[in-house]
């Protein structure tokens, strides 16, 4: 859980191994929002949810790293898109 974390290690951690425990094959979050009656239901509660866990994690990169918001922010993208894509093109500049 996020409240356990000890650094920002942690808290990217969590995030990642969260993100792949709700995606993971046979979990039932995935087939849930397949079905347009429930993902349109919550839509708007999701998108909030992501802007606040971005707003966090780029808030412990700025104090981690001693960056602005801003630097912060750049980089917290790259870390929110990796996370919400599972990791799969982490590595990979991005356009």
């Amino acid at each position: 859980m996020a409240r356990d974390a000890q650094n920002f290690e942690d808290i990217v951690r969590i995030s990642v191994t969260t993100n792949f425990d709700h995606q993971a094959p046979g979990h039932v979050l995935p087939l849930l929002l397949s079905q347009p009656e429930i993902s349109d239901c919550l839509k708007v509660e999701r998108r909030r949810h992501s802007r606040q866990n971005g707003r966090f994690l780029v808030r412990a990169a700025a104090e981690q790293y001693q960056l602005s918001p801003r630097q912060a922010g750049h980089g917290g993208q790259h870390v929110i898109r990796c996370v919400h894509r599972g990791g799969g093109t982490c590595g990979e500049r991005e356009p």
